[in-house]
């Protein structure tokens, strides 16, 4: 599993099933996902940006996945 398909957050939580009580792991967006929402906020809020709405999801994940690479990189 690369790194950014790795769970940008995760938390148990327990549940009751048949009078046994279970830890449920429960994981959210992968970081990837994460870092595109902020990257897709971002670019929303700056109206400097001249990018077309049917773009902005690509761009998004672009800027995400760079940060990905360059997470990684530091890391050598």
């Amino acid at each position: 599993m690369n790194n950014g398909d790795k769970p940008a957050d995760t938390y148990v939580t327990s549940e009751i099933r048949k009078g046994q009580r279970y830890s449920v792991v429960i994981e959210g967006l992968t970081k990837r996902e994460y870092f595109a929402g902020l990257a897709m906020q971002a670019l929303m809020a700056d109206s400097e940006w001249d990018i077309p709405v049917s773009r902005v999801g690509n761009v998004a994940v672009a800027v995400a996945d760079e940060l990905l690479k360059a997470l990684e990189n530091n890391n050598d």
